[in-house]
């Protein structure tokens, strides 16, 4: 692919951000994530202290209740935050104008974008696959457990990202200035750089899968062939910016 000299300065731009915020650039698989990275992420190091916090206090962290606490307190300290924001640039987040359904609308239109569509294609069809195979079944190779576990917390992500990356291309105001445009599509590429990643990732984990189950090639087929048809996608994607 030739990199246009916004894509590689964008590029450049995400390496510095990356170090800074690790959070804004992964798929949130802490258990998977490389030490080096776990101990630079703000994210992962809070969650991780919050959680020996509860133990500590002989508290479960996987309790709904204190789960519940923890994002109320969150939510507070926020709204702490962006409150002076709001005073001192004239704007109300919580404000249900016209123009802001306008916008509200123009971001819900991105679901309709064919490579949406494609991504949430791919969700249903690995979902209907996992639960096939893996989900509904207590005697499936516990050497693919690892496949299956890519696969799952892969095919549900995808969307998600992808809509990110949309919006960022998209959704921005037509009224935004050049560096709010640049600082958009900056994130719209850390998106679909976790959308490479986990394409590649349950390409892999669909190959590993096939390989043990024969009987199982043509559905893992179309699963793959959806899977390009995104990659091809998002690197056409890249190479218009």
């Amino acid at each position: 692919m030739s990199k246009s000299k916004l894509l590689r300065k964008i590029e450049k731009e995400n390496k510095k951000f990356e170090q800074m915020s690790p959070y804004n650039f992964c798929d949130r698989w802490c258990e998977r994530c490389d030490t080096n990275t776990q101990k630079r992420c703000r994210l992962y190091m809070d969650e991780l202290d919050w959680k020996l916090s509860n133990i500590a206090d002989k508290r479960d962290p996987d309790d709904l209740r204190n789960l519940e606490e923890k994002l109320k307190k969150e939510q507070e300290s926020l709204s702490d935050k962006i409150q002076p924001w709001e005073e001192e640039n004239d704007y109300d987040f919580s404000d249900n104008t016209f123009e802001h359904k306008d916008e509200q609308k123009k971001m819900d239109s991105l679901h309709e974008y064919p490579i949406f569509k494609t991504s949430d294609q791919y969700r249903k069809k690995a979902h209907e696959f996992l639960k096939d195979v893996y989900y509904e079944k207590e005697d499936f190779d516990s050497e693919l457990k690892y496949d299956y576990e890519t696969i799952s917390w892969y095919h549900t992500l995808l969307p998600v990202k992808l809509y990110r990356a949309l919006s960022g291309i998209y959704g921005e105001d037509e009224e935004a200035d050049s560096e709010m445009r640049f600082y958009s599509l900056c994130d719209a590429i850390a998106q679909f750089a976790i959308c490479k990643k986990a394409i590649k990732a349950s390409d892999n984990a669909l190959s590993n899968i096939a390989h043990k189950n024969e009987s199982l090639h043509s559905s893992i087929r179309d699963l793959q062939v959806i899977l390009q048809n995104l990659a091809s996608r998002i690197s056409m994607m890249e190479e218009q910016i």
